[in-house]
């Protein structure tokens, strides 16, 4: 992805990010159901990995279903700001969101806490989260009380995943290609666990939702012809105990 994108002028950058979120995830957000909780979680990654992003819409029958999954690659800083932001001052009932604070993540986490307050959890991913907090995640799909995207790139993520001295991660330097030939990390299981997470916290709720795509936004995006993806949502299988993903 050219890097190129990073020095233009910071009006062009953000009139190109604000461009892309009414093209792309604006339709999303329009499906939305304005009367049930929904939830965030973002696993942040500013080049070779991508940033993940999560919509969880939790149904009356408590089941929480995916409808948005943004992926941005090689985006600078202050673009992914612009999208995060674009997106959860838009977000129905935006009830809670968990962001990693690992590393590069900590700008973002700390001023979408800034911004939202208390709706923002900033996580350290320390041995004691994953033990308490991936467990849960994992018997979600047992349960049958989480739905991902019907997608191999969000199937392998969560394949990634793995007992990793006791505790349930994916491995540090554990890569594999995604459909679109990039590198992954498991990015969107990170990013599922941080949306459930944010549903279990205590509910702080906003007046401010999305269905049916996983949008994948790159550099190339702002300087071509605007690009993403749909997909619609359903069941596979696979990982460790994930039952009816």
């Amino acid at each position: 992805q050219p890097d190129s994108f990073k020095n233009a002028d910071e009006p062009v950058r953000k009139a190109a990010a604000e461009a892309w979120c009414k093209t792309h995830l604006e339709p999303v957000l329009k499906t939305l159901d304005p009367t049930r909780p929904h939830f965030m979680g973002e696993d942040f990654a500013r080049s070779g990995d991508a940033t993940d992003i999560i919509i969880l819409e939790q149904g009356v029958d408590l089941t929480r279903r995916t409808k948005l999954i943004v992926e941005l690659r090689n985006i600078p800083f202050d673009q992914q700001r612009d999208v995060l932001f674009w997106l959860l001052d838009r977000l129905p009932k935006f009830y809670k969101g968990a962001m990693d604070r690992t590393g590069n993540g900590a700008y973002l986490a700390e001023v979408a806490a800034q911004r939202y307050g208390a709706r923002i959890v900033e996580v350290s991913f320390t041995r004691q989260w994953y033990e308490l907090e991936m467990p849960p995640y994992i018997e979600a799909f047992s349960d049958r009380t989480i739905v991902l995207p019907a997608h191999e790139d969000v199937l392998r993520d969560h394949q990634a995943l793995q007992y990793t001295n006791g505790i349930i991660r994916v491995p540090e330097n554990f890569r594999f290609k995604g459909s679109d030939g990039l590198d992954r990390h498991g990015d969107s299981a990170i990013a599922g666990a941080l949306a459930w997470y944010a549903g279990n916290q205590d509910m702080v709720p906003m007046e401010f939702q999305s269905t049916g795509p996983r949008t994948a936004l790159t550099a190339q995006d702002f300087t071509s012809p605007l690009g993403g993806r749909r997909m619609g949502f359903a069941r596979g299988r696979g990982g460790l105990d994930f039952g009816g993903f």
